[in-house]
């Protein structure tokens, strides 16, 4: 076929495939250390420190996997990156040129065939797609975002088209992409130039101007892509529904990490509701009630795909994007909430997992890690926050 050949858009879909495929040497290593590992610790250790000693190692697999795979997925992602700007050159020959009437013998030689027209479609599409995984690979690895990523796509015109529903799901993606990049960049220098907060105060003005300026971008979303707003019509518009969900809980996990650490460093040995119970200030009584409503949802459409056996071909984007809701949700379970209830959250949680495991291929397969990894959080939050465990 000859180099030519391989330089396509075809091309540039198989290396966005690869991206996120699944390297199943990674989970055979993983399992094979963690059973070793708890053959060691049977016999040396007590229950409660053998309790504690799976959740690190659940949480230490977990990471090193979903490293090693990043890491080679960015890999393949600065390829497909090359080759988008290679093929870029090509379709901007063509800008301005008029397209062809469909059999006409008299039209210009420079105008575009449907064939060529369809092609740069597809290459619109695939250019957003690749500054999405760019977005997502950049803050799952720790790298500081771009400044623009999504600023090439103005040129290209991808939020100008008459959009089909697959197109329309694509701009809906890189807006909410957008607002997870705002976030990032709040997130990374909140890191880099730390705030003291005192006692009675764990949230500052720029955070509550921040998290307001991301709930005004995220409800404009929500009004744009109004057929978004159901959560079961299609498992295509779902996932993206998903993302708004993780974006919106992932903002208020920010801006209330400062009140997780002050919570938990209190000792709080129950958060079971009781007589006098000691709700938090305002407005982070809020923002914690609000995160923890959109995480049930998330886990709620979760349950519902994996039930129907639709997560067996659940890219590893979202695999990132539930093991990372894991972790923020349960934080928020420690804070005391007034719109959901500690042990029907426990128990969704408890369900997700199960549907985890009930689509995962083999025992190899990502999804039994994840479920042990919520397996090890749900239980390690009930023996320091419940009073009395739950039989769930």
């Amino acid at each position: 076929m000859g180099a030519k050949a391989t330089r396509s858009i075809s091309t540039l879909e198989a290396l966005l495939l690869l991206v996120e495929w699944h390297p199943e040497s990674f989970y055979h290593q993983v399992g094979e250390r963690e059973r070793n590992q708890a053959e060691k610790d049977k016999d040396i250790i007590g229950p409660e420190k053998r309790a504690n000693t799976a959740l690190e190692h659940s949480q230490m697999d977990i990471s090193e996997f979903s490293l090693k795979f990043d890491h080679t997925s960015w890999a393949l992602l600065g390829c497909a990156r090359t080759l988008e700007l290679e093929l870029g050159v090509q379709f901007q020959s063509h800008e301005g040129s008029p397209p062809c009437a469909l059999d006409d013998p008299s039209a210009p030689p420079d105008c575009l065939s449907s064939a060529l027209i369809e092609q740069r479609e597809r290459y619109i599409q695939l250019s957003s797609l690749i500054r999405i995984f760019e977005h997502q690979l950049s803050i799952r690895l720790g790298f500081a975002p771009r400044v623009t990523p999504f600023k090439e796509l103005d040129r290209l015109g991808v939020l100008k088209y008459n959009l089909n529903q697959s197109k329309n799901l694509v701009a809906a993606w890189v807006q909410i992409s957008q607002v997870e990049t705002l976030i990032a960049e709040h997130s990374l220098t909140q890191k880099q130039h730390p705030t003291t907060y005192n006692a009675e105060n764990t949230m500052t003005d720029s955070d509550v101007r921040f998290i307001t300026h991301v709930e005004l971008a995220l409800f404009e979303w929500l009004n744009k892509y109004t057929e978004l707003s159901s959560l079961f019509d299609s498992i295509l518009v779902s996932a993206v529904l998903l993302e708004y969900h993780y974006v919106q809980s992932y903002a208020y996990s920010v801006v209330l990490q400062a009140e997780f650490e002050r919570w938990v460093a209190n000792g709080t040995c129950s958060i079971e509701p009781c007589l006098g119970q000691v709700y938090l200030d305002q407005p982070c009584q809020k923002y914690a009630d609000a995160l923890a409503t959109s995480a049930c949802i998330f886990f709620q459409i979760v349950c519902h795909y994996g039930e129907i056996g639709a997560l067996k071909y659940a890219p590893v984007r979202l695999l990132a994007r539930i093991a990372s809701m894991i972790t923020i949700f349960i934080k928020v379970l420690a804070l005391p909430l007034l719109t959901v209830d500690v042990e029907n959250c426990l128990l969704l949680l408890r369900n997700a997992g199960k549907v985890l495991r009930s689509n995962a291929a083999d025992r190899l397969h990502v999804f039994a890690q994840y479920n042990d990894f919520l397996d090890a959080h749900v239980g390690e939050f009930q023996r320091r926050f419940m009073r009395v465990p739950s039989e769930l």
